[in-house]
C-alpha cells in the first residue's frame, strides 16, 4: 500500500481505534411517543431508526477504482448492501442522485476560495477531480454518472428485501442557475430590477429568456453571502409551488423518504423576511409549503435540515425528523449543562430528533470528538430516541472532509494521509519508519528536511523541485526565478 504525505500543518489529526459507535446499553427512559410514520403500503420504518448516509458520486468512484471499471448503481454487488445491512442500519440515504449542473461544476472550478479545502482532501487534485454541486440540482432524475430511474428502483427494491428504506434529497428553496426552469419559467424565481443587479451584481445571476434578460437572484439564508451556484424559487409563487408538489410526487414513487435541505427557508415568515423587499406585493400563501407537501405525499417520511430553533414548528408542520443540531453543538463541546437542558426540552418530539456526531456538512467525527471522549459521546448519540444518522467513513474513523464539489479524497483511494507538525519531531521519523517504503518521494516540501528522517528509506529520498539547481535552490526557488 502507498502512502502521500501533506505538507505539515499546525492541527494534529488523530487516529481512531476500532470502537463501535452503536453500542448495545439501555435505552435513555425519555418520554415515549408514537412511531414516526409509514413509508409506503408495504413497508414500514422501524422506531428510532439507524440512517447511513452515502456520498453516492465518490462512492460509486470509489468502487470504480476497487474494481477497475465503471460502477452505476446497478452494479454494485448484492454483497455491499449485506453488508450495510448486517452493521444494523434502517435507512441508506443516497446522498446526491440527481442530474449535477454543468454551471455549477464551472463556478467550483473557477473560485480559488475551494483550492485550499480541495487540497486538504485530494493533494494533487485536477480540474478532472472537481463535479458540480449535488444541492446545485439540474434536474430530478438520475444523473447519468449515477443511473437511471429503473436502476433506482432496483436498488430501492433490493434495500427493501434486506429491512432497510431508501432516503433521496429534495432541495426545495432553490435550483440549480441552469435548471430548464430559469429560462422557461423565469416568473418561479425571485427576480430584481436591472438596477438594482447593477449595484449588486454578485448577488443575482443575469439569463436571457424568451421575455428578455432577467436578473435571478441567487439563493441565500439570511446570515450568509449567498450560494454563487443556485437561483432562489419564489415559494410566495403559485405555480412555481405546484410546480415544486409536482417534482416531489415523482421523487416519491421511487424512494421512502426525503431529506430536505434547507428546509427552514422556505417557511413562510422567514422567506418573507429574507426576501419581501423583492417580492413586490406577492401576497403570503395562506398555508405553509411543507404542510401543503404534507397533503401531497402524506406516505412520504420527510427528514428536515433544520436549523435557528424551528424544528417544532417543521414536527408540527409534518415532518417525521429534523436534525438536532443544538445537540450537536452541546455534545462537540462537552457543555453538559446544554446538553441536559436540550434534553429536557420539547419532551414530546424526543423521537423525531435525528442526532449525529458527523454528516457532509460538518467536520469529521474522528476529528472533532477526541478518542478519549468516543465511549461516552458516541453512546450517548447512539441510544437517545429519535433516529440514530451515521456518514459514510464515520465508522471507519476517516479524517479527511470531502468538499460535496470533488468526487474523491485521497483515504478513499485507500492512500493514508499522514498530517505532522513538522518533519523534525521523532513522531514524523516514527510515523515514516512504520510505512517500511523503499523510497520516499517529497514534492517541494517547505521545510529543510532532517537527514535522520531522509534516510530511514532503504534507498533513500528524492525531491522534486520546482527550479533550476542548483542555482535557485533554497525555501524562495519559485520566487527567485520571477523575480530574476
Amino acid at each position: 500500500m502507498s502512502a502521500k504525505w501533506v505538507s505539515p500543518s499546525k492541527n494534529k489529526i488523530p487516529t481512531c481505534p476500532d470502537v463501535p459507535l452503536t453500542l448495545t446499553l439501555p435505552q435513555i427512559n425519555l418520554p415515549s411517543m408514537p412511531i414516526p410514520g409509514t413509508l409506503s403500503s408495504n413497508f414500514r420504518i422501524k422506531a428510532h431508526p439507524h440512517l447511513y448516509e452515502i456520498n453516492t458520486w465518490s462512492w460509486l468512484e470509489r468502487m470504480s477504482a476497487d474494481l477497475g471499471r465503471m460502477i452505476q448503481l446497478e452494479d454494485v454487488p448484492d454483497s455491499t448492501w449485506d453488508s450495510i445491512a448486517e452493521r444494523g442500519f434502517n435507512i441508506v440515504w443516497l446522498m446526491g442522485v440527481w442530474r449535477r449542473s454543468p454551471e455549477s461544476r464551472r463556478i467550483a472550478l473557477e473560485d480559488p476560495s475551494n483550492f485550499p479545502q480541495f487540497d486538504r482532501a485530494l493533494p494533487g487534485w485536477t480540474p478532472s477531480d472537481v463535479i458540480a454541486s449535488p444541492y446545485a440540482v439540474a434536474a430530478y432524475v438520475p444523473d447519468a454518472r449515477i443511473g437511471t430511474w429503473d436502476s433506482l428502483d432496483r436498488v430501492r427494491n433490493k434495500l427493501h428485501a434486506r429491512g432497510m428504506g431508501l432516503f433521496l434529497d429534495f432541495v426545495g428553496n432553490h435550483t440549480a442557475l441552469d435548471h430548464p426552469w430559469v429560462r422557461e419559467h423565469s416568473e418561479y424565481y425571485v427576480q430584481a430590477q436591472q438596477s438594482e443587479f447593477e449595484n449588486n451584481p454578485s448577488l443575482y445571476y443575469p439569463v436571457q429568456t424568451p421575455q428578455g434578460t432577467r436578473f435571478i437572484a441567487r439563493a441565500k439564508d439570511p446570515y450568509y453571502p449567498p450560494w454563487k451556484d443556485v437561483a432562489q424559487l419564489n415559494h410566495f409563487h403559485p405555480a412555481a409551488r405546484a410546480a415544486q408538489f409536482t417534482e416531489l410526487r415523482t421523487v416519491a414513487g421511487h424512494c421512502d423518504g426525503v431529506r430536505c435541505d434547507m428546509a427552514m427557508l422556505l417557511l413562510n415568515d422567514i422567506f418573507g423576511n429574507n426576501w419581501r423587499h423583492l417580492l413586490g406585493d406577492l401576497p403570503r400563501p395562506k398555508n405553509e409549503f411543507w404542510s401543503e407537501v404534507k397533503s401531497q405525499v402524506p406516505d412520504l417520511t420527510l427528514l428536515a435540515e433544520a436549523y435557528w430553533g424551528t424544528e417544532q414548528r417543521l414536527f408540527e408542520l409534518g415532518f417525521d425528523f429534523a436534525y438536532d443540531k443544538s445537540l450537536y453543538d452541546a455534545v462537540r463541546d462537552a457543555n453538559s449543562q446544554q446538553v441536559r437542558d436540550r434534553l429536557n426540552s420539547l419532551p414530546q418530539y424526543q423521537n423525531n430528533f435525528a442526532r449525529f456526531m458527523e454528516n457532509h456538512d460538518e467536520a469529521r467525527r474522528a476529528v472533532v470528538f477526541p478518542n478519549d471522549r468516543l465511549v461516552a459521546d458516541g453512546t450517548l448519540m447512539s441510544t437517545l430516541p429519535g433516529m440514530r444518522f451515521y456518514h459514510q467513513g464515520e465508522l471507519e474513523g476517516r479524517t479527511i472532509h470531502l468538499p460535496i464539489t470533488l468526487r474523491l479524497a485521497a483515504e478513499q483511494l485507500k492512500i493514508p494521509v499522514h498530517a505532522l507538525p513538522s518533519l523534525r519531531v521523532e513522531e514524523a521519523r516514527q510515523a515514516l519508519q512504520a510505512l517500511n517504503v523503499d523510497l520516499a518521494v517529497l514534492a517541494y516540501v517547505l521545510q529543510f528536511v532532517p537527514q535522520d528522517f531522509a534516510t530511514i528509506p532503504r534507498h533513500g529520498t528524492i525531491q522534486f523541485h520546482p527550479s533550476l539547481l542548483p542555482r535557485y535552490r533554497g525555501p524562495s526557488s519559485i520566487n527567485w526565478p520571477i523575480i530574476l
